[in-house]
């Protein structure tokens, strides 16, 4: 998000901070946070993991975060 907004902006945006759209710093754990609330989290980091993931998610009955890593350097298809 902080990445978008800052080609968004532009030069206007130099020195600004961005509430709740900079998820790197401190890099947070989605699978561990789901796991204090009872629910499983799995961390996927490969396209080639999504599938059994999501398999074994909806055979499990239970609540489930897939927690997916993707490239935050791709451009947003709205800039």
């Amino acid at each position: 998000l902080k990445l978008n907004m800052l080609d968004y902006l532009g030069e206007g945006a130099a020195g600004r901070e961005f509430v709740a759209m900079d998820m790197t710093e401190p890099a947070l754990d989605f699978a561990q946070i789901a796991a204090s609330f009872g629910v499983k989290g799995v961390r996927i980091e490969h396209a080639d993991e999504i599938g059994d993931a999501l398999r074994e998610a909806q055979g499990s009955g239970a609540p489930r975060l897939l927690d997916i890593v993707i490239d935050g350097d791709v451009k947003s298809r709205w800039l």
